[in-house]
């Protein structure tokens, strides 16, 4: 898109005062820009409508207001550790962390000891960048009921 397109479309949601399409020192766009209209009303039909503006097979439109790069950060930090304590939950009780393993352990023994108390999603020992075991590893149970057996049983074994 060059400036022109770009305030060709958003012009159709009210009278823009600002336009800014952000290009790199090569005069390539950096695929966002900026956009001043008179009215705050203006402004929501962008945002609201804006989003639904098709800019290749299947891929549409970000709109949305002004954001300090402080204030934008904040909310993507948020985001992040929303999204982490969400998988850290839907694990919950499930992943079994386990340690003293001997180098020699790998993904398809560790499955063989985890088995016999139930259903496993995954198995991961975890290695070293020679791909050398660091002696633990990780059990994944499809409930949590297996993983609390798994637990009593091998624990300190």
């Amino acid at each position: 898109w060059d400036t022109a397109k770009f305030q060709e479309v958003f012009s159709r949601f009210g009278k823009i005062t600002s336009v800014d399409l952000r290009k790199d020192e090569e005069g390539k766009s950096k695929c966002f820009g900026f956009v001043n209209y008179e009215t705050h009303e203006e402004a929501l039909a962008a945002i609201e409508e804006g989003c639904k503006i098709s800019v290749g097979e299947d891929k549409t439109l970000f709109v949305d207001r002004f954001q300090k790069k402080a204030e934008r950060n904040a909310l993507l930090s948020r985001k992040r550790d929303d999204a982490k304590r969400e998988k850290s939950e839907k694990y919950k009780n499930l992943n079994l962390y386990v340690k003293n393993l001997d180098e020699d352990v790998d993904e398809a023994k560790l499955k063989e000891l985890f088995e016999p108390f139930g259903e496993i999603s995954s198995v991961v020992v975890m290695r070293d960048e020679k791909q050398v075991s660091r002696g633990f590893g990780f059990v994944c149970y499809v409930n949590a009921e297996d993983a609390t057996k798994a637990l009593a049983e091998m624990n300190t074994k």
